[in-house]
């Protein structure tokens, strides 16, 4: 039998003490796997409210801006005041659906929203131009039944031939100002203009008495169409300035919606790259995660394991061999597995040992109980005593 004054060793602790490091192991498994599924939904959830948002964003934007950079030529370039409104007002509503969009996510929110009351403004800047050039327009046209007027007239003369054929040419270059689509081309035209004006004059002037005075207000009439303030020639100016303006207010408007597009795009791709960064960084971090867990995992397999080898070899046995002992009343010093280990059973071994060396064992011819370690015959009826009175006589 070993020295009982070797070390201590409880095996109630150990076991105790083992079952709560498999619980403590269970538990930050479990953590470990609570927080694994809330970064998986952390991402889902960024996916589903910005990844996915942002790109069905951009291509929203990337449609309306194609609709938008349309009607705005369509504003550009329209002849009436019914095409004007029309495309007007869907500029007006592409420009709402743009801004309903939820921007909230980026962090230029307040900047794309003063983008796009910029695009706005600009887009009422080309619809007054473009009403403007409309009135211009109606206002020049109105001079051609004027010269068709003054043709008339004038064929009606009889006067000299060499007249006639100036002023008619006079009114076939004043028509044919019309045409023309830059201010430099008309100012040149204007400079002959006032040369062929010039040339008529002095004809005019030759022409005799009875038909002067009729072609001498056929010419007045055909100078104050061209060269008064609200003349062919004004009109014609400021229209070919106002076009001038449209065509480059149009074209700022195009790069505005064209940038304003570029830059929700960019969003959207800063905003998917950054997503697809947190993926890769939560995908390597749950795969040391996944490691982690999978030796800790391990660890209290082995645990249990070992615990389970622990209570076979070190406790049920030798509690089997300490009843079989008990029973058998002798052979506690023959064998040294129960007292392998200083512990609780072992203390149960010697006590039972110095017991049986008491004399009240089955060794000194007296069976012991095997429930509580006491000797049958104090389970036996008491033997009777005399009478009370008997033991006084006798005394």
């Amino acid at each position: 039998m070993s020295s009982p004054s070797k070390r201590y060793y409880s095996s109630a602790r150990l076991l105790f003490a083992s079952l709560l490091l498999s619980l403590l192991l269970f538990i930050l498994l479990s953590l470990m796997f609570y927080h694994r599924l809330h970064q998986a939904q952390q991402i889902v959830s960024r996916v589903a409210e910005q990844g996915i948002p942002a790109v069905l964003e951009a291509s929203l934007v990337h449609d309306k801006v194609k609709e938008l950079n349309l009607q705005s030529e369509l504003l550009r370039n329209a002849v009436s005041q019914a095409a004007r409104d029309r495309a007007s007002q869907q500029i007006r509503q592409i420009i709402v659906q743009i801004s309903s969009l939820d921007h909230q996510q980026y962090v230029q929110h307040q900047y794309q929203q003063q983008r796009l009351q910029l695009i706005a403004d600009e887009a009422r800047a080309l619809d007054m131009l473009i009403a403007e050039r409309l009135v211009l327009q109606q206002q020049s046209r109105s001079w051609l039944d004027k010269l068709s007027q003054l043709q008339q007239q004038s064929q009606q003369l009889r006067a000299n031939q060499p007249w006639l054929l100036s002023y008619s040419g006079l009114l076939r270059d004043i028509t044919a100002l019309y045409s023309i689509d830059r201010l430099y081309n008309l100012r040149q035209s204007r400079t002959e203009l006032n040369k062929a004006l010039a040339g008529n004059k002095i004809m005019l002037n030759q022409l005799s008495a009875t038909v002067q005075p009729a072609a001498q207000v056929l010419y007045q009439q055909l100078l104050a169409a061209l060269m008064s303030e609200q003349g062919i020639l004004a009109l014609l100016e400021a229209e070919l300035s106002n076009i001038a303006k449209a065509t480059g207010k149009a074209n700022f408007l195009r790069s505005l919606v064209t940038d304003y597009a570029s830059e929700t795009e960019l969003n959207a791709y800063q905003s998917a790259a950054s997503l697809m960064q947190l993926s890769q960084q939560s995908s390597n971090s749950l795969a040391r995660q996944n490691r982690l867990s999978a030796a800790l995992a391990l660890a209290a397999i082995l645990l249990l394991l070992a615990m389970m080898f622990y209570t076979q070899k070190r406790v049920i046995q030798r509690l089997k061999l300490l009843n079989e002992k008990v029973q058998a009343g002798t052979g506690f010093t023959d064998d040294d597995r129960l007292f392998s280990s200083n512990d609780e059973i072992a203390d149960i071994a010697r006590s039972f040992n110095q017991y049986s060396n008491t004399g009240y064992g089955p060794a000194n011819g007296i069976r012991t109980s095997v429930f509580n370690g006491w000797p049958d015959w104090h389970r036996q009826s008491p033997p009777l005593r005399r009478p009370f009175t008997q033991r006084r006589g006798n005394g």
